[in-house]
């Protein structure tokens, strides 16, 4: 039996139930990463309301090699939001080596960061207005931002 690749539990998911990979198909994901030009030794700050495939995807693409920062909870529009579950990425069985790469942050963390992210990547139905506001200080200048959102 093969491993399921990202493109697979992309497509599962969304034939499933396409509000809980916020209409994420497999084409979007992939242009969506395309877009985000990632290689490896990046740091990037994630925001995935996917359930993990964005995760999973980003953790990919940089082989090990980088730091994902996870916006565990982030406060917007005076109610905090959790952006830590992720199920899907749990179903890609990622060494544990290169799993080491990712942290789960909150917010107050991510701010006080001394390096800046070189991407920022939002999936999914949320604030993204409000999120670029609060993460603006963070990111690099000419950092590449990249947000997908079905609406």
């Amino acid at each position: 039996m093969l491993p399921m690749s990202v493109q697979d539990i992309a497509r599962v998911r969304f034939s499933e139930d396409v509000y809980r990979v916020q209409g994420l198909r497999a084409d979007s994901l992939s242009l969506f990463m395309h877009h985000a030009n990632l290689q490896a030794e990046r740091d990037v700050l994630l925001f995935d309301n996917t359930k993990g495939i964005v995760l999973a995807s980003t953790q990919q693409k940089l082989d090990g090699k980088g730091n994902i920062y996870m916006a565990g909870k982030i406060t917007l529009y005076a109610k905090e939001r959790s952006f830590n579950s992720v199920p899907n990425y749990t179903l890609m069985h990622f060494e544990q080596e290169k799993s080491a790469i990712i942290r789960f942050e909150n917010m107050e963390v991510i701010r006080t960061q001394t390096d800046r992210f070189e991407r920022l990547l939002i999936a999914g139905h949320v604030q993204n207005i409000e999120i670029l506001k609060q993460v603006f200080g963070t990111l690099q200048s000419g950092c590449i931002a990249v947000i997908f959102c079905q609406f």
